[in-house]
């Protein structure tokens, strides 16, 4: 992952270089910096614009009692588009103007949310109570199953501490027997 985001340092600024001198040989200097100030400030506008719009839907979201799954990811790309419109160059305000229109943005979102239920999904899923039966009970044992696509499986137990002992914790698992419920 260390590699990836070192060439990607290293390789955008190479480009951008390369394509404003491109632009620059074919439209001038003077010009060139100008259409970079000119999609600079219009980076500004559009996140401005894109942000606020997002705001609102987010806020009806959470006032209609929904998750706000979609408008919080909309937010976070209207926020990264905004961020690499304002930067000196083509390339990334290019790809920053494409994060801010709605139809590509809307595939984005799809993509990321795609990613990060797969991650959430197979992170941590409660299987079943376990312990002694005063213990499950009393809701003082559980055990916690994570398992992947892959078959991984991770079983752990817990107990609840009681709040008068929370300087001590218990050297063991929850019995009826020792009071760890």
């Amino acid at each position: 992952m260390f590699l990836v985001f070192l060439i990607v340092l290293v390789a955008v600024p190479v480009i951008e270089l390369l394509v404003t001198i491109q632009v620059a040989g074919a439209i001038g200097w003077f010009d060139t910096l100008g259409l970079m100030l000119l999609v600079s400030v219009l980076g500004v506008f559009l996140l401005k614009w894109a942000g606020l719009g997002a705001l609102r839907r987010f806020r009806a979201d959470v006032d209609a009692g929904r998750l706000p799954g979609d408008s919080v990811v909309d937010g976070l790309l209207i926020l990264v588009g905004g961020v690499l419109m304002v930067l000196p160059g083509f390339v990334t305000g290019a790809v920053g103007l494409l994060l801010i229109l709605p139809p590509i943005r809307a595939l984005v979102r799809h993509l990321v949310l795609r990613v990060v239920r797969s991650r959430v999904e197979s992170t941590l899923v409660v299987v079943s109570s376990a312990g002694t039966a005063a213990g499950a009970a009393a809701g003082a044992a559980r055990r916690w199953r994570r398992g992947g696509a892959e078959g991984e499986v991770v079983d752990v137990e817990g107990w609840e501490v009681p709040p008068r002992g929370r300087g001590q914790l218990p050297s063991g698992p929850p019995s009826a027997s020792r009071g760890h419920a």
